[in-house]
């Protein structure tokens, strides 16, 4: 058993807070926690999020997955993505972090963890000009 792998994805998960601003943008907020005692020493060499939208609403980036670069522990990096309003929206979106986890005392430990969160969204329609 490897204790160190439950102690980093036990206790206070990474999170990512959704927001739709109903008109052209999400603001996702990815904050990586990691539990007591190990805070300081497991960081996230790579973050990635991956969005999946409703009908209606689509991503206006290059691809689906973002780069957010290396996290620290108890950092949130915020990230802005514009999208595109087509249709009526309601549904849910959902973000997924993909972060590989480097020890600074673990020589050559790695591990990749993924956390899904979801964000719902009831009827948004375009606005009529």
């Amino acid at each position: 058993m490897d204790c160190t792998r439950d102690a980093v994805i036990t206790g206070v998960l990474p999170n990512v807070e959704i927001q739709f601003d109903g008109v052209d943008a999400l603001q996702c907020n990815v904050t990586y926690s990691c539990p007591e005692p190990l805070f300081r020493t497991f960081i996230a060499e790579e973050a990635f999020l991956t969005l999946t939208v409703p009908k209606g609403l689509q991503l206006d980036t290059d691809g689906d997955q973002i780069s957010l670069g290396q996290l620290q522990p108890g950092e949130t990096r915020s990230v802005v993505i514009p999208v595109i309003l087509e249709d009526p929206v309601n549904g849910e979106i959902t973000a997924e972090i993909d972060l590989v986890i480097r020890s600074l005392w673990l020589r050559d430990w790695k591990e990749t963890i993924r956390v899904v969160s979801r964000h719902r969204i009831t009827a948004i329609e375009r606005a009529m000009v």
